[in-house]
């Protein structure tokens, strides 16, 4: 199980149980560690390990995250 973050403009937010999906796109779904964080659909930046993939928030809910990017088969091998 890997565990990143998000960071979209000021707040960074916990992210787990990460997968890299290709059936409606590429795209990087997680769980929310912290499910009283409020997101926007926009712009952001996701970390893990240390490394930041730029990208969009492109869905949310209270308890999960839709994440895209460009770099997505790079996110794929990390997460894999």
């Amino acid at each position: 199980m890997k565990i990143a973050c998000l960071i979209q403009d000021i707040r960074w937010v916990e992210l787990k149980n990460l997968i890299a999906t290709r059936e409606a796109g590429p795209c990087i779904t997680a769980d929310l560690a912290d499910q009283n964080v409020s997101l926007n659909t926009g712009d952001a930046c996701l970390v893990i390990d240390g490394e930041e993939f730029a990208g969009n928030v492109v869905r949310h809910t209270e308890s999960q995250v839709i994440f895209e990017s460009a770099r997505f088969e790079e996110i794929a091998k990390r997460l894999s």
